[in-house]
């Protein structure tokens, strides 16, 4: 069975927690960090490439452990929480989400001319390959649920005394046609 591990990055000038993740494999992980620090541009790998400049390391430490993954999570997901001044891009744990500021600076980065896709011409074959790895997801009620609770120009509807979030959710849920669910609006 695997051991997981609650590890922090410490700031060896000023002992402060930097990062805190998670790992099955503590060594390989640090070496993660330290390799993967020079290709990429983020907030830890600046502060990586800022000790590794002045021919020092951060101070890998392990918190905790547990055979339990789902436990391990929850302790990642609260050591970040109680933590300041994190280079964390994330909220922590396996289903991470980005904090609001990572979100906004994602969306201000990938605007317009900035965007990898702007203006690009997809070829036949680069179609066909997007549309063939599509056709392997399946989505879940949930993700259609929060797709359709994001909508800008959703509204809710009524059929026979119950409320839908839209119409695409009222034929999900009752699996009729657009036409069919129409009418039933139509007769509310």
């Amino acid at each position: 069975m695997k051991i997981y591990y609650l590890y922090y990055l410490i700031d060896p000038n000023t002992n402060l927690v930097r990062y805190i993740g998670i790992t099955y494999r503590p060594k390989q992980r640090y070496k993660e960090h330290l390799n993967s620090a020079e290709k990429l541009k983020n907030y830890k790998a600046n502060w990586i490439n800022s000790l590794l400049k002045n021919n020092q390391k951060p101070i890998f430490r392990i918190i905790a452990e547990s055979q339990d993954k789902e436990e391990i999570i929850k302790h990642e997901i609260n050591h970040i929480k109680s933590n300041t001044g994190l280079t964390n891009s994330t909220t922590g744990g396996e289903y991470f989400t980005f904090t609001p500021e990572v979100i906004e600076k994602l969306k201000e980065r990938n605007k317009g001319v900035n965007n990898p896709c702007y203006q690009r011409v997809w070829s036949d074959e680069e179609k066909q390959k997007l549309s063939a790895a599509r056709k392997k997801v399946v989505l879940t009620d949930a993700w259609k649920l929060n797709i359709g609770l994001n909508m800008p120009k959703r509204n809710e509807v009524t059929i026979n005394g119950i409320k839908y979030i839209s119409v695409s959710d009222a034929r999900r849920k009752l699996k009729m046609g657009y036409n069919t669910v129409m009418k039933h609006l139509k007769k509310s």
